[in-house]
């Protein structure tokens, strides 16, 4: 239900807060390689939400698309 949704909305977004925040000796290919997961998680959370007819407005309704927006941002800066 709801509850399930959004224990995994906040998981996906504290792991990318922490990946975003991250200082460790990974090489640059290993720290790409995080990042680019962790934009498919996003992605793959925000398709979830968008083809289950219980949850497509939770992202709007909740305003997280500016939340995700802001994420996948972010993690773009960080590769590019």
């Amino acid at each position: 239900g709801l509850s399930s949704i959004d224990k995994e909305r906040i998981k996906i977004i504290n792991n990318i807060n922490k990946l975003l925040f991250e200082t460790s000796n990974n090489s640059l290919s290993d720290y790409t390689e995080k990042i680019r997961e962790a934009k498919k998680e996003l992605f793959d959370f925000r398709m979830k939400l968008g083809t289950n007819k219980a949850t497509e407005l939770l992202e709007a309704n909740f305003r997280w698309t500016d939340t995700f927006d802001d994420l996948n941002e972010k993690l773009i800066s960080k590769i590019e």
